[in-house]
């Protein structure tokens, strides 16, 4: 994982918005209404941050496509019906 303290090169803030934006794609395509409330929370944060020129604006940055409890309640339903699939 990236240092969340280092400030992003041009290339790394092109790259993170790509990834960003992928993944909201992806969650739209899936109908993963909690992933894309968690990255617009996440944008949310950083904007704000960025905008107040705050010290942890950094972290939010490489925060953007973290989505924890998303994929904490993707991994439990897997649990739950994965016995289904076998």
């Amino acid at each position: 994982m990236e240092n969340l303290k280092k400030s992003p090169t041009p290339q790394e803030k092109i790259e993170q918005y790509e990834k960003f934006l992928h993944k909201i794609n992806s969650c739209m395509l899936s109908f993963d209404s909690n992933s894309i409330n968690e990255l617009l929370e996440n944008a949310d944060v950083w904007s704000y941050l960025n905008k107040n020129n705050k010290d942890n604006k950094n972290e939010a940055f490489w925060k953007l496509c973290d989505t924890p409890r998303s994929n904490l309640l993707r991994e439990k339903a897997k649990n739950t019906y994965s016995r289904y699939y076998e």
